[in-house]
């Protein structure tokens, strides 16, 4: 949507993709020398990505610079989990050696939604306006809560800081004239873009006395760090 020439503003929406998987199995069991069949049910999600809203603004003000804002919301918290779920498969109204068997529990993860506000400007210089610096900024609040169970999912807010340049060149499409000894190709133009981008996760400490009474590693540990991203992109085309 464009409700002035200087301002554009769009909403979008994407549902949730993720591998589902819901797969009976059998598998045997060697009980005192007897082979037992075990009927198994394996669950999963992976690849999990959540649904998501995103509104974004741009906003070009004198023809050189354009100002861009972007929130997104993240519904994590139906994430079911990143890890398989092992439970009996008996059939109905039967009782078999699966249900006699142990298995490790299904946890309630606890995942929040995230919300992502994202920054961004970028300035065009030079005579044409050839020449884009770019430089951006983005949080997302910490989404899976420090771990108090048998898994061991570790996350904190993240920020982002990126800069970047593009640079336009070539023959203008309005101006070239047709190549000589060529009537399909009257030009050639291309851009390249560099960008880095620096990702920092708050560092967190967590504790658990509960492993420690136990004898169990991890008792104790912090985890946090920092993600550095580079990137170059070279387009050309022919008109």
């Amino acid at each position: 949507m464009r409700p002035i020439p200087e301002l554009r503003l769009a909403l979008t929406y994407r549902s949730a993709l993720f591998h589902d998987l819901d797969a009976p199995a059998t598998i045997e069991v060697n009980a005192a020398g007897a082979f037992l069949d075990v009927p198994i049910l394996i669950e999963s999600a992976a690849w999990y990505s959540p649904q998501q809203i995103a509104f974004g603004a741009t906003y070009t003000a004198l023809d050189m610079l354009t100002f861009a804002f972007d929130f997104s919301w993240q519904d994590w918290s139906k994430h079911p989990g990143p890890f398989l779920v092992v439970t009996p498969n008996s059939p109905p109204g039967e009782m078999t050696v699966a249900d006699g068997l142990s298995y490790p529990p299904r946890e309630d993860y606890g995942f929040r939604d995230a919300f992502v506000p994202r920054f961004g400007v970028e300035f065009r210089t030079l005579e044409e306006k050839n020449l884009a610096l770019r430089a951006g900024y983005s949080f997302r609040n910490q989404v899976a809560p420090l771990p108090t169970q048998t898994s061991n999912i570790l996350d904190s807010a993240v920020h982002s800081i990126s800069l970047g340049a593009g640079y336009d060149f070539g023959d203008d499409p309005e101006a070239a004239n047709p190549a000589p000894g060529s009537p399909y190709v009257r030009g050639v133009d291309g851009r390249v873009n560099v960008f880095v981008r620096v990702g920092h996760m708050r560092s967190q400490t967590v504790d658990r006395p509960d492993r420690v009474a136990a004898g169990e590693p991890l008792g104790r540990y912090t985890f946090g760090g920092n993600v550095v991203d580079a990137g170059l992109e070279l387009t050309l085309g022919w008109f």
